[in-house]
């Protein structure tokens, strides 16, 4: 016999994972949650620190990539010029 989830819903729980669920609502549809209390007045001190870690990251992505193509092209380059046969 086979163990197939059930038709309306089921859960897994592994290691700090939930995963749930349903073809019917899990909470009221009158219940809501307070979320003030988690929420930090402000705006975020570190933004000038993400903005600038996505642009730093993405230029080293870049550099990198522009780095690897050149590789590439001179690699082939001197392989032409032993005679070795193109592979394409």
């Amino acid at each position: 016999m086979r163990n197939f989830p059930p038709a309306n819903g089921a859960r897994v729980v592994y290691l700090g994972c939930f995963l749930r669920y349903s073809d019917t609502p899990f909470f009221a549809d009158n219940q809501t949650t307070d979320i003030t209390p988690f929420l930090k007045p402000g705006g975020s001190s570190k933004k000038k620190a993400i903005i600038g870690g996505t642009v730093a990251g993405g230029i080293s992505l870049l550099t990198y990539g522009i780095v690897c193509v050149v590789h590439f092209i001179k690699k082939k380059e001197d392989n032409s010029k032993r005679g070795y046969p193109r592979s394409d």
